[in-house]
């Protein structure tokens, strides 16, 4: 069986109970944050998040997206945006290599800040 691993950020509802085991269930319409997907040879799967913060992995077709967004890996976003303001002030730049280098990585900080407000 060939699985592929994508990073996912959604959140959903349970359509229907989900059995963890043989006395548990997890109740219909259960709101659960989606971490992780596979997509494998016999079907797409979730690695979900329940409200108390356990994790299960649930096909799918069980799950109604409820909110999906893209997944943005703020670390690397980071990175390539203090490079982007090395790269702009660097010849211009007066400040002595350590100070500079807190420059670029505080304007890369304030830009993430806003892009997530």
């Amino acid at each position: 069986m060939i699985i592929f691993k994508t990073k996912v950020e959604m959140k959903g509802k349970l359509k229907e109970s989900f059995p963890t085991s043989e006395n548990e269930a997890i109740a219909d319409g259960t709101e659960v944050e989606i971490v992780n997907g596979w997509c494998s040879c016999d079907g797409y799967y979730f690695q979900c998040e329940l409200p108390g913060g356990r994790q299960i992995v649930i096909n799918s077709n069980n799950i109604e997206i409820t909110d999906h967004r893209p997944y943005i890996d703020w670390e690397e976003r980071r990175f390539e945006l203090i490079k982007a303001a090395m790269q702009g002030n660097l010849p211009t730049s007066v400040f002595d290599k350590e100070t500079f280098c807190k420059y670029c990585i505080s304007i890369a900080d304030e830009m993430i800040t806003q892009l997530n407000s």
